[in-house]
């Protein structure tokens, strides 16, 4: 709601996101209400020896969504 609020008042034009867990509220929120920037999305592919991490995602896309 807050992100709503934030492009309809005008106050938030573009939004990068890279998601998670817990966040499909508002991955499916922004697909569905602003368009993708493809330019700017991007997938950090980081080497395995970093994913060992629990809680690590490992491959994680970052999108720049244009939102109003």
């Amino acid at each position: 709601d807050g992100l709503a609020e934030l492009v309809a008042n005008d106050d938030l034009r573009y939004v990068l996101f890279g998601g998670g867990n817990g966040e499909q509220e508002i991955t499916q929120w922004l697909q569905t209400s602003c368009t993708v920037v493809p330019e700017f999305s991007q997938t950090n592919n980081r080497p395995a020896q970093n994913q060992r991490r629990q809680g690590d995602p490992g491959n994680q896309t970052t999108t720049l969504y244009q939102c109003g």
